[in-house]
Order: structure tokens, then C-alpha cells, then sequence
């Protein structure tokens, strides 16, 4: 198949990682990829297939391609407004988040509402839409048609380097004789990092390594101080190999109240992590049965007491490799996006 994939930027994040995985495993079964984009970005991703750079204004001739695969709004409102009336192409988008949850948490109530139904009106001219999880697909059957949507885990590559010894030793000397718990992503409050600070007071054999940048840091860093645990939590920033520091984690925290299908979250599975997040519908569907140990989202103050019972378990790194590997290994996810793809 010639498939052409539509993405905001070439921006290390989220949707655009899944985009390049996606052409990087469609690459390797013998399909053509090819990926347009809007923005140029200081830290992008490589991928192995041909790549144009185009606008809104831009003409893509959509008769090339068998799929046209679009992430995010504004690849799906370029391909709304430049889709002909009749077209032989097939079009599918992949959302991949809760939209009215996600938008109200970036831009408030009213704005997220308004965004979200845009985004839901663009995607009625598509012939298929992947959401990340089938409680996901069940959100969505309000609003979109049943037979249009299909779900599609997210999968990972993990592929990690030693740390450079100035980050090793940092870490080491923060770490020092504590466990260490550790969470990998934006610092923002949909991603619950409070919740964890909140926590320390309970955990004084624990320290908190927080890698990621975002709007929230002063405001934990507040929090923190106030607590009297600043000491005990460390602002890493933004770093490039944030999967380099999953070995060095005694476990690994997400305590988010939202979530699509986490890369994060796989990564530490298939790293073979201990692992404690919050028990809400998308982490309970990917990790049933298995020794990832969950808190009530509702009920913070049980997050302390699900990271004494992670450590209670002993050693599940084998067992967390297995679960990845019959869940969400690359070649299942492969097999189903091109059975979506051809149905």
C-alpha cells in the first residue's frame, strides 16, 4: 500500500512518536510511506520514509495514495478542506486522547468544549477513526458512527543507552540509600505529579525524580517547599533519553486523571518496571490482570499505601516483560492497524 501520513510537526511527542512507529513497522513489511508536515520543530524525530513540509494551502495529490492517515486536529482540518467528493483514497484519523477532558484541562471549560466538537465535526468526513483503547471507542460512540471506529493500542521500541556519567552521577547522588520513584512526562496537572509530592510525607524511605518540563513545575515546586519534602524531589527538566533512566527507578509512578494509550507507561512495562498508576478506565483495560498495582484517582491518599504494596511484591520485572510482549508487542499492533487499514 501507498500510504501518506499527516502529522502537526516532526516534534518529539506523543502522536507524532505513534506516527513514526507506525511508518517504521509499516516500512519494514513492505509498505510506502510518506509523511507531510506543517511545522519545523528544534527537537524532532527521524523517520524512514520521504518527508515534504506543507500549509494549509498546499496540494497533495490524495489519488496517490491507498491511506491517508491523519494525528491531530490541524492534519485533520487540512484533510477535511482538501478532500474531493468522491475519492477512492481511504481516510482515517487517530485520536489520541479523551477530547473534552484533555481540551478542558489545556484551555478551560468553555474553549475545550468548543475545540472538541470542531475536532469532532472534522472528523465526519473521514471513512475510519482509530481511537487508543476500547473504552476509548465506547466515549466515542456518543458523539461519532459506531461502524466508523476501531481501536488500536499504542506499542513502543524500546531501545536504551547508559546514562552519560554526568547524568549517572547526579542521579546516584540524589538517589543515595531511598527508593526511588520516578515519573517520565509533561509536568502538568492532568498528570497528577502532585498527587505523588503529596505522598512523600507518607514514604520516608522514598525520593521522587520528576523528568519532564511543563507549565506546573513552580507550582510543585511550591508544593514541595511547603510539604517539606523539596529535598526529596528532584526537577530534572526535559530530557531527550528519558527511557535511559527507567533501569534506576525503583518504580515507576503514573497518577494521571487522563490518559490516551501512555507511551511512558509502556515503556516501563516493557523495561520489566514495578509500576503504580491511577485506576482509571484506559490503565485498568491495558493492565488487568496483571502486576501493575492501581489507586483510586478519587481517593489520593491511597496512593501511598499502593506504592508499599508495589514494593511488597518483590521481583515481577519478568512478568512485566511478558505482559508488554502478549499485549503490546509491535507486531500485534502492526497486524491490527493493517487490518483497519484494509477493512
Amino acid at each position: 500500500m501507498n500510504i501518506a501520513v499527516i502529522v502537526p510537526s516532526q516534534k518529539k511527542a506523543g502522536p507524532v512518536i505513534v506516527a513514526a512507529d507506525q511508518i517504521r513497522l509499516l516500512t519494514a513489511h513492505g509498505h510506502q510511506c510518506q509523511l507531510f508536515y506543517f511545522d519545523d520543530k528544534s527537537d524532532e524525530l527521524e523517520f524512514v520514509c520521504p518527508t515534504q513540509k506543507i500549509s494549509m494551502n498546499s496540494h497533495i495529490d490524495f489519488s496517490l495514495y491507498d491511506i491517508v492517515h491523519c494525528h491531530g486536529v490541524r492534519p485533520c482540518l487540512y484533510a477535511t478542506r482538501h478532500k474531493p467528493l468522491f475519492c477512492k483514497t481511504k481516510f482515517i484519523a487517530t485520536i489520541h486522547n479523551y477530547l473534552f477532558q484533555d481540551f478542558s484541562y489545556t484551555y478551560g471549560k468553555l474553549q475545550g468544549y468548543a475545540g472538541a466538537m470542531f475536532y469532532l465535526f472534522l472528523l465526519l468526513r473521514f471513512d475510519k477513526i482509530i481511537a487508543l483503547s476500547q473504552d476509548a471507542v465506547k466515549y466515542y460512540k456518543r458523539f461519532l458512527f459506531f461502524k466508523k471506529l476501531a481501536f488500536l493500542y499504542n506499542t513502543v521500541d524500546l531501545v536504551q543507552n547508559e546514562l552519560p556519567t554526568k547524568e549517572y552521577q547526579e542521579l546516584i547522588a540524589f538517589k543515595g540509600d531511598s527508593l526511588l520513584l520516578g515519573i517520565n512526562g509533561i509536568l502538568n496537572e492532568r498528570k497528577g505529579q502532585h498527587l505523588a509530592i503529596a505522598a512523600l510525607p507518607l514514604l520516608p524511605q522514598c525520593k521522587l525524580f520528576l523528568l519532564g518540563s511543563g507549565a506546573n513545575e513552580a507550582d510543585l515546586r511550591k508544593q514541595a517547599e511547603s510539604l517539606g519534602v523539596a529535598n526529596r524531589v528532584f526537577f530534572a527538566g526535559f530530557r531527550k533519553n528519558a527511557v535511559d533512566y527507567l533501569p534506576y527507578y525503583d518504580l515507576f509512578l503514573l497518577p494521571s486523571y487522563s490518559e490516551g494509550c501512555p507511551l511512558a507507561l509502556l515503556e516501563a512495562a516493557a523495561c520489566g518496571q514495578k509500576i503504580v498508576c491511577s485506576n482509571i478506565p484506559v490503565h485498568r483495560e491495558m493492565f488487568s490482570d496483571s502486576p501493575v498495582v492501581f489507586f483510586d484517582i478519587k481517593h489520593p491518599e491511597t496512593l501511598a499505601q499502593a506504592i508499599e504494596k508495589a514494593f511488597a511484591k518483590g521481583s515481577i520485572e519478568e512478568e512485566m516483560k511478558q505482559c508488554f510482549q502478549t499485549r503490546f508487542s509491535q507486531d500485534i499492533i502492526c497486524r491490527k492497524l493493517l487490518e483497519i487499514y484494509n477493512g
